[in-house]
C-alpha cells in the first residue's frame, strides 16, 4: 500500500466534519514505516490537492466534507473545540466554565455570546474570531479528577460578575457538589489558588447550607 494509499484508508474511517490532525495520520503512516516527516508533509498535501472533499481548516487541521442542498458542510467545531483544548485520548486539560456553564446551570436566565472554555492549550490558535468561543486560563492545573472542583470554585469566584437570577441559587451549587460528589476539604485546598476571599466565604456558606 502506497503512502497516499494509507493516508485516504485513515481519512475513509473518519466521519464527516470531525477534525482531522496531520499528526494523527502521521502516527498511523508512521506504523507502517513511513517515518520522515517532510515526505508525508508532501504527501498530505498531494493527498489534499486530489481530493476535493477533503479540505484544510488550519495549519495541521483538515475534514471531510460533504455536499448537501444548503452547500457543503463544515468542521464540527464544538468537536474540535473538545478535541484541542478540553480533553483528548484520556488526558484532560480543559472544561467549561464562565456565563455559559452557569447558563447551563440554570444559576442565569442571561444567555452567553460565546462559550467560555478555561484551558492549558491557549497557545494553540486553532479558533477563528467567530467561532463563538472565548478561552481563558485556569487557576491551576487541570485533571480528570480536578476540574468539576475548578468548575464550582469559577462560580463562586465569578470574575465575570454575571447576576444570579434564581431565587436560591446555593441550591443549585449543592446539588452540583453532590452530584459529582466533591469533597469540602479539596475544595477548600482548590479554594486557596483563587487569592480571593469571596470564593472561601461562599464555599463556607454552601458548607453550612446557607441561602445565598
Amino acid at each position: 500500500m502506497t503512502l497516499i494509499e494509507r493516508i485516504g484508508k485513515y481519512v475513509d474511517e473518519i466521519a464527516p466534519g470531525q477534525p482531522i490532525l496531520a499528526g494523527d495520520i502521521y502516527i498511523h503512516v508512521a506504523k507502517a514505516g513511513f517515518t520522515q516527516r517532510d515526505v508525508f508533509n508532501e504527501y498530505l498535501t498531494r493527498y489534499l490537492d486530489t481530493h476535493p472533499d477533503f479540505l484544510r481548516y488550519r495549519r495541521g487541521i483538515y475534514y471531510k466534507t460533504v455536499q448537501t442542498p444548503f452547500g457543503r458542510t463544515g468542521i464540527g467545531v464544538a468537536a474540535l473545540v473538545e478535541r484541542i483544548y478540553v480533553k483528548d485520548k484520556g488526558e484532560r486539560f480543559g472544561y467549561e466554565t464562565g456565563p455559559s456553564l452557569m447558563h447551563k446551570l440554570g444559576l442565569t436566565t442571561m444567555m452567553p455570546g460565546a462559550t467560555y472554555i478555561a484551558t492549558e492549550r491557549m497557545r494553540y490558535k486553532m479558533l477563528g474570531q467567530n467561532d463563538g468561543y472565548i478561552l481563558v486560563k485556569p487557576v491551576t492545573e487541570v485533571t480528570q479528577d480536578n476540574y468539576r472542583y475548578l468548575q464550582l470554585l469559577d462560580i463562586l469566584d465569578n470574575r465575570y460578575e454575571v447576576e444570579f437570577d434564581v431565587a436560591d441559587e446555593n441550591a443549585i451549587l449543592r446539588a452540583f457538589i453532590d452530584d459529582h460528589k466533591l469533597d469540602f476539604e479539596r475544595l477548600v485546598y482548590y479554594a486557596t489558588k483563587y487569592r480571593n476571599k469571596r470564593v472561601l466565604a461562599r464555599l463556607a456558606k454552601l458548607a453550612r447550607g446557607e441561602k445565598r
